[in-house]
């Protein structure tokens, strides 16, 4: 420590795992002292001596002249010095922490430090000052405490932090409607219990508040979802529902550990999707004609009955919001549809219903060959779609993955 204060020290020192400024340091450093004292001695076992877990000991059961709560020092980092030895004991019980591998390990010890004792107020008013106070601390410290002090499922849930804990590489324009598949199936695909679709519809809300703060309904906003009463009950109902599920769970924690961890793998990445862009990009966007007979051109004619599938312009509806979704990973319901719109309304109700119906089909994996062909097929043009997109922010019209000399010029 006295060579990290040394006018000729380093300018930065290792801090659970990764590179922080010193005086990031110090602050996590004086932060958790504050914890510990304020949660002695549930962090006893840290202490590797136990000549300074004694002093600690003793150290907290000298009688002291009690202070009224307003005349208590408010600040986290400048609480009055112990003496010595007592002294020493926390900064190297802090110091130990915070020379743990990965904020994920020192979360653990915070979360058994934060435990609320209804006896003492110490370690409550500690989540309360740093939520006012904000300290300058490292990035690691602060992803350690965000599952901590940023939750939702918590019985007593407190107000959205109008402010985020952490700082992330990643915003609210690289966060889908609806949880990417990849994302769902490594972190809550073994959750059972409640829809996959409460999960991955709160999930993205969350990660959002992560990212930015604020509420539920910034949130919203914020991914583009349809602000109208439906939508607006779609979105705090699966939330609540998620909330209520997660605290009958053997571990009422595992839903927000499971967000918070796919915040620290999207925050990892350098290649995250501007799904913000996409949904802009295709916000009145259908299949062009052109297009759809490139498509349908090379689905196979069934043998038998029935003759030429039909590939009218509901079909061309259907495949639009289709490819929509793959796009967008967002739900179909969002999806633009006006060619839908164009029809008279007893029409555009049964056409409604009929994306509604292929849909399902699609999710329960009842679809036939035909449209099983169509499909692969608009998954292709999905995939050829999604770089120019990702790069230009426009659609191109008129061209396909199958259009002469397409590829070449590509």
């Amino acid at each position: 420590m006295l060579d990290l204060l040394s006018a000729a020290g380093p300018t930065t020192t290792e801090v659970l795992g990764s590179e922080a400024a010193v005086g990031n340091y110090f602050t996590d450093l004086r932060v958790l002292c504050q914890l510990i004292k304020a949660s002695w001695p549930r962090a006893r076992d840290i202490l590797p001596d136990p000549g300074l877990a004694e002093a600690l000991d003793a150290d907290q059961a000298a009688p002291r002249e009690e202070q009224p709560f307003a005349d208590r020092p408010q600040s986290l980092i400048d609480a009055p010095a112990l003496a010595s030895a007592p002294c020493a004991a926390l900064l190297a019980a802090a110091d130990r922490l915070l020379r743990l591998e990965n904020p994920r390990d020192l979360g653990e010890h915070v979360r058994l430090l934060v435990v609320h004792d209804p006896r003492r107020r110490s370690s409550g008013e500690w989540r309360r000052d740093f939520l006012d106070t904000r300290p300058d601390c490292s990035q690691g410290f602060l992803q350690a405490v965000a599952p901590v002090l940023q939750t939702y499922a918590r019985e007593l849930r407190p107000r959205a932090l109008k402010r985020p804990i952490r700082r992330t590489r990643f915003g609210p324009q690289h966060i889908p409607h609806f949880l990417e598949d990849g994302w769902y199936e490594r972190y809550f695909a073994h959750m059972n219990g409640i829809p996959a679709s409460s999960i991955r519809r709160t999930a993205v809300l969350h990660l959002c508040q992560i990212a930015v703060g604020g509420s539920l309904f910034k949130a919203g906003t914020l991914l583009g979802l349809p602000l109208n009463p439906a939508g607006t009950h779609r979105a705090s109902d699966n939330a609540k529902a998620v909330h209520n599920w997660a605290r009958t769970r053997p571990d009422p924690q595992e839903f927000e550990l499971a967000v918070h961890a796919l915040a620290d793998e999207l925050d990892s990445r350098d290649d995250l999707v501007d799904y913000r862009r996409r949904r802009d990009a295709l916000r009145y966007w259908c299949i062009d004609p052109a297009t759809w007979n490139e498509i349908t051109d090379r689905i196979p004619i069934p043998t038998g009955r029935g003759g030429r599938p039909d590939f009218s312009d509901r079909k061309r509806q259907t495949a639009s919001i289709i490819t929509w979704t793959t796009l967008t990973q967002g739900e179909h319901v969002y999806a633009p549809h006006p060619i839908r719109d164009q029809q008279p309304r007893g029409t555009h109700q049964l056409w409604r219903t009929s994306d509604s119906a292929f849909w399902a089909r699609i999710q329960h994996g009842t679809t036939g060959t035909t449209d099983n062909n169509w499909l692969s097929l608009l998954s292709h043009y999905a995939a050829f779609l999604a770089p120019i997109i990702d790069k230009d922010g426009t659609v191109p019209r008129g061209i396909s993955p199958w259009t002469p000399g397409i590829a070449a010029v590509r």
